[in-house]
C-alpha cells in the first residue's frame, strides 16, 4: 500500500472518481426538474454550485490552473449527443478492425537463392563457439546438407584435432569425411562455406578440401593464393 502513496495514477484515478461521484450527482437533481422550469433551475443549481465553493477556501499544496466547479458547471451545460457518440463508436470499429488485422497480417520474408553462409574457425575456438556455428551453417542449409564437427581435442586449451562429417539431403547417415590434426601446433585456421554441392574447407596453409554427396570421395587441391 506504501507503494500507491507515491503512484501518480492513483491520485489522477482518485480524481476521475469523484469528478464522475459529481456529475452523476448532478445528473439525478436535474432529472427531478421539471421541463418547464429547466431553464431557471438549472442557473439556480449552478449559483448553488458556486456559492458553496466559494463559502470554504482551502488552499492547495499545488496549483494546476484547475476548477472542479466550472467542469460541473460546464457538462450541466452540455447538451447529450448520444446520436454523435454513435456515430463515432461505428466510426472507430472500421479502424479497430484495420488494426487488427493489419497486425495479424503473416509476414512473408524473402530468401536471396544466391545468399551464402560461412564461419571460420581455429586453434583459438572453443567447443561450444564450434558448434553453434555447426548449428547456424546447418539450420541455413537445411534443406541441401547437415554438418557434423566430431572427436575434436584440445592441447593446452587450444584446438588439436577434430573430424568432419557430413549429410547430404539425399542420404540418410552422416559420412566422415576429413579428419585434421597437429592444428595447434601449425596454427591451422578453416574456413568452411558450402557452394555448388559442395562442403568446403579452406585453409590458412592453402590447401583446399571439398566434400560433396559422394561417400567415398574427398578432394585435397591447392588455393590459388598458396605462394
Amino acid at each position: 500500500s506504501i507503494f500507491f502513496w507515491f503512484n501518480p495514477l492513483m491520485y489522477y484515478y482518485k480524481k476521475r472518481i469523484i469528478d464522475n461521484l459529481e456529475f452523476i450527482t448532478d445528473d439525478a437533481v436535474m432529472a427531478k426538474i421539471s421541463i418547464e422550469n429547466l431553464k431557471n433551475e438549472l442557473k439556480n443549481y449552478q449559483f448553488q454550485l458556486l456559492s458553496q465553493s466559494l463559502a470554504i477556501q482551502h488552499l492547495p499544496i499545488l496549483l494546476f490552473n484547475h476548477s472542479s466547479i466550472k467542469k460541473r458547471i460546464i457538462m450541466l451545460n452540455k447538451k447529450a449527443g448520444n446520436k454523435l457518440q454513435l456515430f463515432k463508436i461505428f466510426l472507430l470499429i472500421p479502424c479497430l478492425c484495420f488494426i487488427f488485422y493489419s497486425c495479424n497480417v503473416d509476414e512473408v520474408a524473402s530468401f536471396d537463392e544466391n545468399a551464402e553462409y560461412s564461419f571460420y574457425f581455429d586453434k583459438n575456438t572453443s567447443e561450444e563457439n564450434l558448434q553453434n556455428r555447426v548449428k547456424i551453417f546447418n539450420h541455413f542449409y537445411k534443406t541441401e546438407v547437415a554438418l557434423k564437427i566430431t572427436d575434436t581435442k584440445y592441447q593446452n586449451q587450444f584446438l588439436n584435432q577434430f573430424t568432419v562429417s557430413r549429410k547430404f539431403k539425399d542420404q540418410s547417415n552422416f559420412t566422415s569425411g576429413y579428419q585434421a590434426t597437429g592444428i595447434a601446433e601449425e596454427n591451422i585456421s578453416f574456413l568452411v562455406t558450402y557452394r555448388e554441392g559442395k562442403i568446403i574447407l579452406n585453409s590458412n596453409n592453402s590447401y583446399r578440401i571439398e566434400l560433396d554427396n559422394d561417400a567415398n570421395r574427398m578432394i585435397i587441391s591447392e588455393s590459388a593464393n598458396k605462394k
